[in-house]
């Protein structure tokens, strides 16, 4: 079943400037893997967010849509909630507004170790190619 069909279903994002901490202790968002209706709505948020021209509106807007895929932390100082995501940098909140809807794709290495190789004899499901009637 996909996983974005389990709404309990959550994906691990960290910031970059952790991604060498080891597994156990790096602190880690917990996002959604978002569907494409999710995806579409996601990006309306961040249409409006971007849109802003007051800081403070901008950074409001920005929070909606970091709040809307990430559902949780761990290995964090304090309980997840909005007012604890103003202890992040800008920077910090950007890379996550930025970074969460990514977290459920696989990796390149993932991708290389799920490809299965076609048996020599087997035939390709694109070998015929429809003629179209000039």
């Amino acid at each position: 079943m996909p996983i974005a069909f389990d709404p309990d279903t959550r994906v691990p994002f960290w910031l970059a400037s952790d991604a060498d901490k080891p597994k156990e202790t790096r602190p880690t968002f917990e996002c959604i893997a978002p569907t494409r209706r999710q995806m579409i709505q996601y990006a309306k948020l961040k249409e409006e967010a971007i849109a802003e021209t007051n800081d403070d509106a901008f950074f409001e807007k920005l929070i909606d849509a970091v709040l809307f895929g990430v559902k949780g932390w761990k290995n964090m100082p304090t309980p997840f909630s909005r007012d604890a995501l103003y202890d992040l940098t800008d920077d910090e909140l950007l890379e996550l507004f930025h970074g969460w809807p990514r977290a459920s794709r696989l990796t390149e290495t993932d991708l290389k170790n799920s490809r299965s190789q076609l048996p020599a004899d087997a035939a390709s499901s694109t070998s015929t190619t429809p003629t179209v009637a000039a």
